[in-house]
């Protein structure tokens, strides 16, 4: 399909780039991976490929937070929602605004909080 195709175009272009050529060709190459692994419901993958993007030299911040919202969200589909929480409350430190991070992280807080409850029974 043109997810496979599209994946097999990434991974031959990310051979030709490094984290620190001067360029953001890596960092695209790696997001854009990231994106098509979560398309096909494979965040542990995905997440691979955004933690290797994030090694990119001289990113801006607003690609870091970008980055550090495809972690979060890779991680809550994971099952993993206490990372997810953590990735979320670090976009949070730096923008209230960003997106839906202020929804994401009162979902996973709830989440969290009747989880622990649910945990102790008398």
């Amino acid at each position: 399909g043109l997810i496979e195709d599209a994946i097999s175009e990434f991974q031959e272009a990310v051979k030709l780039a490094s984290p620190d050529d001067g360029t953001k060709r890596y960092f695209y190459c790696c997001n854009m991976l990231g994106i098509c692994f979560m398309e096909k419901q494979l965040p542990n993958i995905a997440l691979m490929w955004y933690q290797r993007a994030m090694q990119t030299l001289g990113l801006e911040e607003e690609e870091l937070q970008g980055l550090r919202y495809e972690i979060a969200n890779a991680y809550e589909m994971s099952g993993e929602k206490d990372r997810a929480l953590e990735f979320f409350e670090q976009i949070y430190a730096i923008d209230v605004n960003y997106r839906d991070v202020g929804q994401r992280l009162a979902q996973l807080q709830a989440f969290r909080q009747s989880d622990q409850e649910g945990n102790y029974s008398f």
